[in-house]
């Protein structure tokens, strides 16, 4: 077997240059101010039992069972949503099916629902041997879903919500892992500001996600602190990028004893530092989220964001072949595909320090031959 480390090192310097790969490590914003405040009514043994397995390492590769035998040939589909991650996760997966030996076909959808179904049925009509669907709402192809699971064809996902409901059998971040980084973001916002916490909590509606983080955040943010303040703000999709910097400057002059700025997906935080300096708010707010892009990545480093929650997916995309890989062999998946939790982990400034951040978050830089070792003992090839 082949390491195809040129590719997909293309790959990820693609990805960072879209802003679509995230990174992450630990929970301070670097500053030198004193130790928060940990009285009053906040639980903090349970803050740090909440942040320990996300602070100063990623949660667990979810591979950790070699595959007794591959697939003798087979294919995979993958339906490519309209979106440019989309096109990100094909470039990810095709050298993991080359690594296995296995043939990948990607059908691109345009961006409308009908578009997505055409792309589904023409994947039905195929005939392969197993389905992966990401950036897509499964919703809006349910019946195509419904087609292949009678059909007894696996299907797997990364990013929807509530798959198993859509007869999805593996899928990466969906509702448990959105769970943990909301819980994780609630956690070290009570850490950071102790019984002060005083919170605006940035969602996205338009995000499936988002409302499944804003959930867990909220919840976990009152148990930890009961008396904690904390509100909610749309930031819709469309202002991401343009308006939302100015859109959040404003909300927080109109609450001014807010302290912590959370993001459903922290790409909606692209330009906030410069204006929140002009502001004179920079000292005030701390700001994290889910999924910092690279540049603001070097923006943590450099102390103008407090931190982010990230998710390593490269990993998400070659562990969908892996799983993929077992169910069209009836070998059982593992733990951690079964979770569909990915390495996750919490970053901040002296967790970065000293680190390449330009291809964006990689829990495990050894991905790719980790899964060769893993695939290399089976007998399929």
């Amino acid at each position: 077997m082949r390491i195809f480390s040129k590719r997909v090192a293309l790959v990820l310097a693609s990805a960072a240059a879209l802003g679509l790969l995230v990174s992450g490590c630990a929970g301070t914003d670097g500053s030198d101010d004193a130790s928060p405040t940990t009285s009053g009514s906040v639980d903090s043994s349970q803050v740090d039992e909440i942040l320990a397995p996300y602070v100063g390492q990623a949660s667990a590769f979810p591979v950790d069972e070699p595959l007794a035998r591959t697939p003798e040939g087979g294919t995979i589909a993958y339906l490519q949503c309209a979106t440019p991650f989309c096109a990100i996760f094909a470039n990810l997966l095709a050298p993991a099916a080359e690594e296995l030996g296995v043939d990948l076909t990607v059908t691109k959808a345009d961006s409308s629902a009908s578009g997505l179904q055409r792309a589904a049925e023409t994947i039905i009509s195929q005939k392969p041997d197993a389905v992966i669907v990401a950036g897509t709402d499964p919703a809006a192809i349910k019946n195509q879903l419904a087609t292949l699971e009678d059909s007894g064809t696996p299907v797997l996902s990364n990013g929807a919500i509530d798959a198993s409901s859509y007869g999805i059998d593996v899928g990466f971040n969906d509702t448990a892992a959105m769970e943990v980084v909301g819980s994780v973001l609630a956690a070290w916002a009570i850490k950071e500001r102790g019984a002060e916490a005083n919170a605006v909590f940035y969602t996205t509606p338009e995000l499936v996600f988002s409302g499944k983080i804003e959930d867990a955040f909220t919840s976990t943010y009152a148990e930890l602190c009961p008396d904690c303040k904390v509100r909610v703000k749309d930031i819709p999709v469309a202002s991401i990028g343009s308006t939302a910097p100015a859109e959040v400057v404003s909300d927080l002059q109109a609450n001014p004893d807010t302290n912590l700025a959370i993001f459903a997906t922290e790409e909606a935080a692209t330009g906030l530092p410069a204006q929140l300096k002009v502001a004179g708010l920079s000292d005030q707010v701390l700001v994290n989220g889910f999924g910092a892009t690279p540049a603001q990545l070097e923006e943590i480093q450099d102390g103008e964001l407090a931190g982010s929650m990230a998710v390593d997916v490269p990993v998400i995309m070659w562990s969908l072949v892996d799983a993929a890989a077992r169910l069209m062999t009836d070998q059982p998946l593992t733990a951690g595909e079964e979770s569909g939790i990915p390495p996750l982990e919490l970053v901040d400034a002296s967790s970065l320090e000293g680190k390449d951040v330009t291809n964006g978050y990689s829990a495990y830089p050894d991905f790719a031959e980790q899964f060769a070792t893993l695939w290399s003992g089976s007998g399929g090839n």
